[in-house]
């Protein structure tokens, strides 16, 4: 008998344990990462758990929004675009899990992204590892946020003390932590 229990709570912490692995397991496939390539599909989920698709890549214009810190870059579908620290000129940093909390405002092949009436600084596009091009101004690739959930939102600007709006002719500002780089959304980077 004394036996039998000994098999039995081996038995049990074999399986407390082998539940455990397995829950750890979970966690590390469910986790995302700025490194991670993966390529993120054409519909994001908001914040609010809403869905919206990012503007298509054809006939890209970059205009102009206002937020009380003046007036900043926004994308063809009225929503802000922002700037990521980590980037460097030419280069984005973001894909994976960071691509879909912060999708880049995509271009056609071929198609060469417009600017609106004020918008100051040179647009481009650069060629992101997941085979699709991203609209830059002067280098800096621009992103919009899946927190904001309608045009005239900025709910991503200081996120992580890495993200910033891309304000009007100052897109080397990237690295800048602006006024409210406190905030706590808690849609990561």
């Amino acid at each position: 008998m004394n036996t039998a229990r000994i098999t039995l709570r081996t038995f049990r912490w074999v399986g407390a344990l082998l539940g455990l692995a397995a829950l750890m397991v979970i966690a590390v496939a469910c986790s995302s990462s700025s490194t991670n390539t993966a390529t993120p599909g054409p519909v994001t989920t908001t914040a609010a758990g809403a869905t919206a698709a990012p503007p298509t890549a054809a006939d890209v214009t970059v205009g102009i929004g206002d937020d009380a810190g003046g007036k900043h870059l926004v994308g063809p579908n009225g929503h802000a675009l922002y700037l990521f620290a980590n980037d460097a000129t030419g280069l984005s940093n973001c894909s994976g899990g960071c691509a879909q909390n912060w999708p880049p405002l995509p271009v056609a092949a071929g198609t060469a992204p417009t600017a609106a009436e004020g918008v100051s600084g040179t647009l481009d596009a650069i060629d992101r590892v997941d085979g699709t091009r991203q609209v830059t101004l002067d280098g800096h690739p621009l992103y919009f946020f899946v927190g904001d959930t309608a045009a005239g939102q900025t709910t991503g600007d200081g996120v992580g003390r890495v993200w910033s709006l891309a304000r009007t002719g100052a897109p080397s500002a990237a690295g800048a932590a602006p006024a409210n780089a406190t905030q706590a959304t808690g849609i990561g980077y």
